[in-house]
């Protein structure tokens, strides 16, 4: 029974890629509400898109993972769980300061690249051409992570250095775009979270 148990809460793309989906998803709803009521300016909506577009990524980068490297990892749940522990923890606390998301970004952020690292040092040597396309986005993440600590501990160019974070995150995989054929994308699995998200 409880085999059975185990093998519904780890069932593929359902309960806890769905519940990191739906909590992510209520977290940017709430801090659309909360963050635009609170700053009607153009820097405000300026923020609010930056903000909002790095939790969006943040989300992208770990549903892609899960579904390039594969569902059924232990490991990969363990960092899906913590993650959403990270977000429900923000939601929670019900505050955005700006203190409090930028270390939520960055929990988030440092999750992602050493899940990573992770994967790169647990693949085989003989799958060559996997462990090439896992080792740029290592990097890349850790880049990301380093550029919000940034903006954690200097405040007042926090958005700077999210913007840099986002650059990072988002440019630098085109210069490895020839690699991402190596590992087949789930479109259907991709299409049923972002399905979950957009009706949140």
């Amino acid at each position: 029974c409880s085999s059975d148990l185990l093998k519904f809460i780890l069932k593929k793309e359902t309960i806890l890629t769905t519940l990191y989906t739906i909590s992510l998803s209520l977290l940017i709803s709430k801090f659309s509400i909360d963050y635009l009521y609170m700053d009607k300016s153009i820097y405000g909506l300026i923020h609010f898109i930056l903000l909002f577009t790095i939790f969006f990524n943040s989300w992208l980068i770990e549903v892609v993972h899960l579904n390039r490297y594969g569902k059924d990892s232990f490991l990969n749940y363990f960092f899906l769980i913590f993650q959403t522990l990270v977000v429900l923890n923000l939601l929670i606390r019900n505050t955005f300061d700006i203190k409090f998301i930028l270390a939520t970004l960055v929990l988030l952020s440092v999750i992602l690249s050493v899940q990573h690292i992770m994967e790169y040092i647990l693949t085989d040597n003989k799958q060559l051409m996997i462990k090439k396309l896992t080792e740029p986005f290592c990097y890349i993440l850790t880049g990301r992570a380093a550029a919000l600590a940034l903006g954690f501990v200097f405040t007042k160019w926090a958005f700077w250095f999210i913007f840099l974070a986002l650059i990072v995150s988002q440019l630098l995989p085109s210069f490895i775009s020839r690699s991402l054929h190596v590992k087949d994308i789930n479109f259907s699995h991709l299409v049923a979270n972002t399905h979950v998200m957009i009706i949140i």
